[in-house]
């Protein structure tokens, strides 16, 4: 009887154990990170540069953003030739709200090392295109902690394919996220003024 209510006991505490992992588990998971920046109104610092890169033509079309809020889009060769270029400009907060849709989705905390390791499925289509995000802001919080100036650049074939595989990656959610955004100021930049 003694032997039996031991091995009863043993059992109750290894499944109160078991019971505790999911638990600690989904408190890690829940934990919220708090991130805050500041940027650069210099007028040449380049806070973040969008670059698609056709897959097998190798043509260009980049989309720079300035402190002061010039939003600059050029069409370039192969051989780095401008072939078009238009210019839009973007309030304060418009370029905070830029940078931050980057920001929430980890892409200054994401080496280009991890942006790899998060893709489950790599691409398989040779001649898909290819995204470059170059992001720099003046100084980043992250839990409180002050990182100073950081900056980042990752490369990623074929974003959209990417995040219909990986779905659960948030960097690369970001990098789509950035993309979608961005085509909110394209009508401005085919008129080559700021509304």
């Amino acid at each position: 009887m003694r032997r039996a209510l031991s091995l009863c006991l043993v059992f109750v505490a290894v499944a109160g154990l078991l019971a505790l992992v999911p638990l600690s588990r989904s408190a890690e998971e829940s934990e919220t990170i708090t991130r805050s920046f500041t940027f650069s109104s210099d007028p040449k610092v380049a806070v973040l540069t969008i670059t698609y890169i056709g897959g097998l033509s190798g043509d260009r079309t980049v989309y720079i953003l300035y402190g002061d809020g010039r939003l600059r889009q050029e069409e370039r060769t192969r051989r780095d030739e401008l072939h078009d270029s238009s210019e839009a400009t973007l309030s304060y907060d418009e370029i905070h709200d830029f940078l931050a849709v980057a920001v929430e989705h980890a892409l200054l905390d994401t080496s280009p090392e991890e942006l790899l390791a998060e893709l489950k499925h790599p691409p398989t289509i040779r001649d898909a295109g290819t995204m470059v995000v170059e992001i720099k802001v003046a100084s980043y919080n992250r839990n409180g902690e002050d990182l100073g100036a950081v900056s980042n650049t990752l490369r990623l074939a074929a974003p959209r394919a990417q995040h219909a595989r990986n779905p659960e990656s948030t960097p690369i959610a970001g990098m789509v996220a950035l993309s979608e955004h961005l085509s909110r100021y394209r009508d401005r930049l085919e008129q080559g003024g700021s509304r």
